[in-house]
């Protein structure tokens, strides 16, 4: 395995990192799969209480039990501030530092965590989080406590959002987006890089997509060992700000393709062929959706994020038949035609996506 530094934590991360989300509903496969990425040198496993039908930190602490001393668990806990969520109230220090002690260690098996990620985190949070004997004061005496060591943020808001969460100061790691279908957050790269804050990189594959192999792009890198798994995780890493690429693997063969695609470096004789692929995304990437689901929910009902999922891979993939089966299989009133271009939805995308054009061109090549 190969080890970076997470920013100025002071702590060496695998470049190959697992992220929790799509662990085997099998209690022995799952076992075998946390405990296959231990052997190949994965520490670092991000988790939440959201994931895997709620039963993520459950799976996740039964299978690292054996080698937890080998192994960075990172849990996650968001905050909701005034007036965010109807019937909500906003969270408050002892809230945040009950869901820690009482629920997550529990389901994690441990005493402690190495990291705590302040969950779905936005810029306008900032103050809310900083507040007299609010939340950041819960987590720095959980710190004080040893129950945390780290702390970091996951967030999906805009990369200049992003910078300015960055140069806060407050978080020592930085959990973004970032991969051949979507760089616009290259900028807050950079940030973390100049600040010293260290980059777990999430989706570093798109949610999957570019693990499916693509003919038209075969054809142009003949060598059958540049597949889009590897050029994907390969461009990831080769950012200078990026610590680890977080993948949502599911099985030993996703991790097998993971772990050859990045101990096994390109060759330089390679590059040209790895730089088609890029190429190749570069022209589809600036209208892709990413899937926060920021633009939830619609008041029509229309499945934003799902709709856009399809857009993605028909626009990436060009694979008609598939997509249409796809969109099939959405229920009527949640599909891009039931869409009443309202346009609330492009006040609230974080990307800046034309959501309602997107919608009505999946619409037109789907319906």
């Amino acid at each position: 395995m190969i080890y970076r530094p997470l920013g100025n934590s002071g702590v060496q991360v695998s470049v190959l990192s697992m992220g929790c989300g799509h662990l085997p509903e099998d209690e022995d496969l799952c076992d075998e799969l946390l405990r296959a990425c231990v052997a190949a040198g994965i520490n670092y496993f991000e988790t939440a209480t959201i994931y895997c039908n709620g039963q993520c930190q459950q799976k996740t602490g039964r299978g690292l039990e054996p080698v937890r001393d080998k192994v960075m668990i990172s849990a996650k806990h968001g905050l909701l501030v005034e007036g965010e969520a109807e019937g909500q109230p906003a969270t408050t220090g002892d809230d945040y530092r009950r869901e820690i002690l009482e629920k997550q260690l529990p389901a994690l098996r441990t005493d402690h965590v190495e990291w705590l990620q302040v969950g779905w985190f936005q810029a306008y949070k900032l103050d809310a989080l900083r507040r007299k004997g609010g939340v950041l004061e819960a987590i720095r005496q959980l710190q004080d406590e040893g129950i945390v060591d780290h702390v970091g943020c996951t967030t999906h808001d805009t990369p200049e959002n992003v910078i300015k969460i960055i140069e806060s100061g407050i978080f020592e790691s930085c959990t973004m987006q970032y991969n051949l279908l979507n760089r616009a957050y290259e900028p807050a790269l950079d940030a973390a890089g100049e600040h010293g804050v260290g980059v777990v990189v999430m989706g570093p594959l798109h949610g999957g997509m570019l693990a499916r192999p693509e003919p038209a792009l075969r054809s142009l890198v003949p060598n059958p060992e540049i597949t889009t798994t590897k050029a994907g995780l390969q461009f990831v890493l080769s950012h200078p700000a990026v610590s680890t690429a977080c993948s949502g693997m599911g099985s030993l063969a996703q991790l097998e393709e993971n772990l050859a695609s990045v101990l096994t470096p390109v060759a330089e004789s390679d590059r040209a062929e790895m730089q088609a692929i890029f190429d190749r995304f570069k022209e589809v990437a600036d209208s892709l959706c990413t899937g926060c689901n920021y633009c939830a929910p619609c008041p029509q009902g229309v499945d934003i994020s799902r709709n856009l999922r399809i857009r993605n891979y028909l626009a990436v993939w060009g694979a008609i038949e598939a997509a249409r089966r796809a969109y099939a299989e959405i229920e009527p009133a949640a599909r891009a035609e039931c869409c009443t271009q309202c346009g609330e939805c492009e006040e609230k995308c974080p990307n800046a996506l034309p959501v309602r054009q997107l919608l009505r061109d999946i619409a037109n090549a789907l319906d």
